[in-house]
């Protein structure tokens, strides 16, 4: 009886079997081979998830042919059994399905084998019976040589021993390069896309030409002692997609130069948030105005970004450490790289809790570079150098609202050619002044009278401040010193002088600059007088008690009216105090007395009213009182006072010594 039990399932004709017949078995079998090395191919029922092939018995079937397509539409995995499973057979199959599903290749409850959308893979089946399994044919090969005309896909580890050449495009899971990769002659890469993890045992040194180099990694790693050495004349670009979300996070671009070092390599690390770390020298160069390096900050909250950061982080940090310096670097017509500015950061103090700092700001000026600013904890310095560099504040409606003319030493505000060290205008332009001139205020708008003032330091040694109308001077206070009249402080007006205030303190007018002939001394107020008697007394009434006085140098001037509230036998001579003693007539004005005129009046006088003299004593300091006759004949006034309520008006006028 004819059995089936070989791997293509071809019909075993026993012993005696198929008489007559047996021309047409074998040609059966014969064409059963030949579609054993055939493409066969076989439909899946829409969105299933399960499907059997079974290799028929003795006739034609799809399962039977060496490449095996499965097509159809999935929306899940579908796993696939293929029978009987006690087959030991090689397979192509691929999944030529749609809806990007896998399909899952079994034979019995041994291992099974994915086939993603698209793939094919080689497949073997080991005929265990219920335990029968599925292997991948390729999961480890090993080929001599091996060229790829188009892309090259690897989803798992590849392991190149000798020398890789690349075309298309190279996708691998993970590349382990366990030795050197040294490349002498031209390589001509497109694309290096590696989704896993580069690692680097040793170095790659690429010692010609790389064109158009685009390596795209997932994630670096290996040893930190391992430097990826590009040794070329032309550019290349190392994008990183370090989460493997299928976007960059870093890039290294870069210009190889024949016989550089490792020292001036660019050394890459990354970490897992995607962060690159750059060690040494990087270089980025762009062939037209576009922006050579952006930063960018998709974060929405309030806090600041996007940063950067300028780190001196050094293990002995000390005062007068340079933090940071940014070069504005151009060439010059001679070809030579100059740094036409600079910015740069100091510690100037490294103290924990009293940390400061300084920066200094430079351009190049006339083939030199100067500090523009300087700023520190304490100050802020412009044109440091003492070059001839203009400061220049514009405001909203002036140029100039504040300019410093380095080359003139002058400040004007709002002044663009100032004519003195310091020139204020407040509107329209300045009067003509003098060299000497220290600083100006002017007002020149059209109106009738305009002013401005000027300290002016002379050759006569005075000081002033000038009162002007356009360029008359009107007016002036100045302060002479050195001079041949001694220090004073003189006010002009019209050009002459009307008041001098002298270092001794006096004050002369109208030109007058004699010592002697100034008014030192000016005061008025009130006094309480009181009445003193040669015997008796005579008693003020408390409210009629106070004399006015005025002193205007040495002249004195007093009088007011006094009340008589009691008197008690009065009689003698009569006398009444004075603010100030009395000068010395005879030295002076050679006069023994300064009579004052005023009267007597009170109910008790029976002869009504009495002439009263008062004369005043040199070198008292107070004034005697008579009635009748001359000062010397005269009775004393006391003599006459008989009665209160009588009044004295006094008017006396005198000098004092000095």
């Amino acid at each position: 009886m004819a059995t089936y039990v070989n791997d293509l399932r071809l019909k075993e004709i026993a012993t005696g079997d198929e008489s007559g017949t047996w021309g047409t078995s074998t040609n059966t079998n014969l064409e059963l081979i030949g579609e054993a090395f055939s493409f066969g191919t076989e439909g899946i029922t829409t969105n299933a998830d399960t499907h059997t092939t079974t290799i028929a018995d003795g006739s034609t079937d799809p399962g039977r042919s060496l490449y095996l397509k499965y097509t159809g539409t999935l929306d899940s995995a579908c796993t696939i059994t293929i029978g009987p499973n006690t087959v030991s057979k090689l397979w192509f199959i691929e999944n030529g399905t749609s809806g990007s599903q896998n399909i899952i290749i079994s034979q019995g409850s041994g291992a099974n084998i994915t086939i993603p959308a698209g793939d094919t893979k080689a497949i073997y089946s080991d005929g265990a019976g219920s335990g029968a399994a599925m292997i991948d044919a390729f999961a480890s090969l090993s080929v001599v040589d091996l060229k790829v005309q188009d892309d090259l896909t690897v989803t798992d580890d590849m392991t190149v021993g000798g020398t890789l050449g690349v075309t298309g495009v190279l996708t691998a899971t993970s590349l382990d390069i366990s030795g050197d990769i040294d490349v002498d002659g031209t390589t001509n890469l497109d694309v290096v896309d590696i989704d896993g993890a580069v690692d680097m045992a040793s170095t790659l040194t690429v010692g010609s030409t790389i064109n158009g180099l685009t390596l795209a990694v997932g994630g670096l790693s290996g040893p930190t002692s391992q430097n990826m050495a590009i040794n070329t004349p032309n550019s290349f670009r190392v994008n990183i997609d370090s989460n493997n979300d299928g976007s960059s996070e870093v890039f290294v671009v870069g210009h190889g130069q024949t016989g550089v070092d490792n020292s001036n390599n660019v050394l890459l690390g990354i970490t897992e948030s995607g962060v690159g770390t750059f060690n040494g020298t990087l270089t980025i160069t762009t062939t037209d105005n576009s922006n050579t390096l952006t930063l960018i900050s998709t974060d929405a909250d309030a806090s600041v970004g996007p940063v950067l950061d300028l780190y001196r982080n050094s293990g002995s940090p000390a005062d007068d450490d340079f933090l940071g310096k940014i070069n504005f670097r151009g060439r010059n017509d001679n070809s030579q790289d100059v740094d036409y500015g600079f910015l740069s950061y100091f510690i100037s103090d490294a103290s924990d809790g009293t940390e400061d700092a300084f920066m200094q700001m430079g351009l190049m000026k006339g083939g030199s570079s100067h500090l523009l600013m300087e700023a520190t904890s304490t100050e802020t310095v412009f044109n440091q150098g003492s070059v001839d560099q203009d400061f220049r504040v514009e405001s909203d409606g002036q140029t100039h609202a504040l300019f410093v003319d380095a080359g003139n030493n002058k400040v004007g505000i709002n002044q663009a050619t100032p004519l003195a060290p310091l020139h204020v205008t407040i509107e329209g332009t300045a009067p003509t002044i003098s060299s000497n001139t220290v600083a100006v205020f002017n007002r020149n708008g059209g109106v009738s009278h305009e002013a401005y003032i000027s300290i002016i330091s002379g050759a006569t040694g005075a000081s002033a401040i000038h009162f002007g109308d356009n360029d008359e001077d009107i007016g002036r206070i100045e302060y002479r010193h050195a001079s041949a009249n001694a220090d004073h402080m003189a006010f002009q007006v019209a050009g002459a002088e009307k008041a001098r205030i002298l270092s001794t303190g006096g004050i002369t007018f109208n030109g007058d600059t004699s010592t002697a002939n100034s008014l030192d001394d000016y005061e008025e107020g009130d006094y309480d007088a009181t009445v003193t008697c040669a015997s008796g007394s005579i008693t003020l009434d408390g409210t009629f008690n106070r004399l006015s006085y005025t002193k205007v140098g040495r002249l004195v001037q007093v009088n007011g009216q006094l009340k008589i509230s009691a008197v008690s036998s009065p009689t003698g001579a009569t006398t009444i105090n004075l603010p100030f003693v009395v000068g010395n007539f005879t030295d002076t004005a050679g006069a023994a007395t300064c009579p004052g005129l005023g009267y007597f009046n009170g109910s008790a006088i029976t002869n009504g009213s009495y002439v009263v003299y008062q004369e005043v004593v040199e070198n008292t300091g107070y004034v005697r009182l008579y009635v009748k006759g001359t000062i010397n004949g005269a009775s004393n006034i006391g003599d006459d006072i008989t009665a209160a309520n009588s009044e004295l008006y006094i008017n006396v006028t005198y000098q004092t010594e000095t």
